[in-house]
């Protein structure tokens, strides 16, 4: 964004028409929310995430800047995403739970604690597989 020069509100936020999302929450600039994702009161996604479909998010959860919440993933309520992070498709986050900075959680995992930051983790129950690494590091987009 810094690069093109263009003020925040210059990138659309796109709702699909199959999506609800609770009035009370919060989305933010560029952001993305494909078909059949459902937001619950008081959630907060920031600037140019993206969810996919048939995601569900539970009460006041929190997605950070850049985060990528793959299809079909479930995040209970209080749930954080952190900036740069990654959720894989039929993933579920528990209650409470987090995905810190620049994390990917693998497909179809459970997450029932913290995921730390700069990590890749997957699996039932979920286990460290690696740092992130180049391959792995998707940069903004």
């Amino acid at each position: 964004m810094e690069t093109l020069g263009l003020p925040p509100h210059r990138y659309p936020t796109v709702v699909h028409s199959t999506a609800v999302v609770d009035p009370s929450c919060t989305l933010g600039h560029g952001t993305v929310l494909m078909p059949m994702v459902c937001v619950l009161p008081g959630v907060t996604i920031g600037d140019h995430v993206i969810v996919r479909p048939h995601t569900m998010m539970a009460v006041d959860v929190t997605v950070r800047d850049y985060g990528t919440i793959a299809a079909q993933v479930f995040l209970g309520r209080c749930a954080v995403v952190e900036q740069d992070a990654y959720v894989g498709a039929g993933a579920k986050v528990r209650e409470y739970a987090s995905v810190g900075p620049g994390a990917v959680v693998g497909m179809g995992s459970l997450v029932l604690g913290r995921v730390p930051g700069g990590q890749v983790w997957a699996g039932n129950p979920i286990r460290r597989l690696a740092l992130a690494s180049p391959l792995t590091a998707r940069g903004r987009t």
